[in-house]
């Protein structure tokens, strides 16, 4: 996965005010830079200078299981996935809704 994308994600779980990321040269931490939203507070500027000389991308849990999250997501929203949904839904007479959360479920374990 991408650098600058998991330290944007590390950002905005931290609710820091911020447009983006951007990694100059992945082994050289002087050349990440955040750009920070004109209503981040020093506060903000503070966390986002330790997260950059902090992250480690390989040690973010939280961003691997926002991943596995977003995968089972677009996996259960496919479209034949939802016709096999809407199927299995009138076939066991359970809501779509029902089925759709055991398929994410399922796939998170599965990962």
């Amino acid at each position: 996965m991408n650098l600058a994308h998991q330290l944007d994600a590390a950002c905005k779980r931290q609710g820091l005010s911020i447009t983006g990321v951007s990694i100059g040269r992945p082994g050289d931490r002087q050349t990440w830079r955040i750009d920070y939203l004109p209503e981040a507070t020093d506060e903000d500027r503070a966390a986002g200078q330790t997260l950059i000389d902090t992250y480690n991308p390989e040690n973010d849990a939280d961003f691997s299981q926002e991943q596995r999250r977003l995968r089972s997501s677009e996996a259960v929203g496919r479209q034949e996935t939802r016709a096999l949904v809407r199927l299995l839904a009138r076939r066991f007479g359970v809501s779509p809704a029902t089925i759709r959360q055991e398929l994410r479920a399922d796939h998170e374990a599965e990962q």
